[in-house]
């Protein structure tokens, strides 16, 4: 991809890895994902339609190494036979940045499983290079859980029956594969940064606007998420040098929420143009959400943002905020939605 040249930062402030699911998966994927085809995300838009991580790689590309961005990882019968017959560890093929080992349609278990473990793989890519990993500090953002707790039927479920005791055994299996990766990463890199990202809630996506329009269905799926984002709050309160972000709170701070009865109360933001972002889905970059469900560039460009303060809570470093104007351009780089301000 054009975009990304494959270098490495000159003097980074951090080194960053990612494991998670489709929200950090490089939308630019053209190995898996069909980038530069109709079928790619973004659809028409699919040249500025970003992913956060492929943000942070366009406009801090100096201060946030995340490795060359390149094809990584190995498919077909080889890799399959490896796997399947062998019990080898194999990265799952995408074109992404080296230290990003999100993929597409993870659930918690992926962060562990013994032939393709996220946790295993990241940790085997640092071997590789143990000084570089030191050199700066090292962050790894964990980021899943939509997958395993977030679908539409699970929240059918949870509608109906909250926290109960199977629902919470299916936080806690969760949880426990957060807590294995992140155990495993500490043990041999204890100085390692770890940003643990609460779980969304998908009453909030586009799609299922029109329902769970009750107090109490509300009520219900908020106490299972409620669970989870607990679970990771302890982990984080117990290990040095781990830290619990509320992503719940970043969207309503951001977009708003449900009302008190569980209709839909969300607000636009504005990014300094004459057209503002809605909680609406479509390719164009004034929606929160793009045609396949996924965040849109807006979002991502927010969420790139609120990383990068995050970053900054690491003693000595000191990486320039994302501002709006700068998700603006990414969004909407020749003017022609009206996102950014012609001033």
């Amino acid at each position: 991809m054009s975009s990304f040249n494959g270098s490495q930062p000159v003097r980074p402030q951090i080194r960053l890895a990612v494991l998670g699911d489709s929200d950090s998966h490089a939308f630019h994927d053209a190995a898996t994902l069909n980038y530069g085809t109709s079928e790619a995300r973004g659809g028409e838009q699919q040249a500025s339609t970003w992913q956060w991580t492929e943000i942070l790689g366009q406009l801090r590309p100096m201060d946030i190494d995340q490795g060359p961005f390149g094809e990584v990882g190995s498919s077909g019968v080889g890799a399959w036979l490896r796997r399947h017959l062998l019990g080898s560890l194999v990265r799952q093929h995408k074109q992404d940045f080296r230290y990003n080992f999100a993929i597409s349609g993870a659930g918690c278990e992926a962060l562990t499983d013994s032939t393709r473990g996220q946790a295993p793989l990241l940790l085997a890519e640092m071997a590789r290079d143990p000084k570089g990993w030191e050199a700066v500090p090292a962050v790894v953002v964990i980021r899943i859980g939509i997958n395993s707790l977030g679908k539409k039927a699970d929240l059918d479920t949870f509608a109906r029956t909250g926290a109960d005791a199977a629902a919470l055994a299916r936080v806690q299996a969760c949880g426990d594969a957060v807590t294995e990766a992140v155990t495993s990463l500490k043990a041999q890199h204890p100085k390692l940064n770890i940003i643990l990202v609460g779980i969304l809630n998908n009453v909030d996506w586009p799609p299922l606007h029109r329902k769970f329009q009750s107090a109490q269905e509300q009520t219900n799926i908020a106490a299972v998420m409620d669970a989870y984002d607990d679970r990771l709050r302890n982990l984080a309160r117990r290990v040095d040098g781990v830290r619990f972000f509320d992503d719940r709170a970043f969207f309503r701070n951001r977009f708003g929420a449900r009302d008190a009865s569980g209709k839909p109360a969300y607000k636009s933001v504005g990014l300094g143009g004459s057209r503002a972002v809605g909680v609406t889905q479509g390719d164009e970059p004034w929606n929160a959400v793009i045609g396949d469900g996924h965040a849109g560039t807006v979002w991502n460009g927010l969420w790139a943002g609120q990383m990068v303060n995050e970053f900054n809570q690491i003693p000595g470093v000191h990486i320039a905020p994302i501002t709006p104007p700068e998700v603006a351009r990414m969004a909407d780089p020749d003017d022609r939605f009206g996102l950014a301000s012609k001033k």
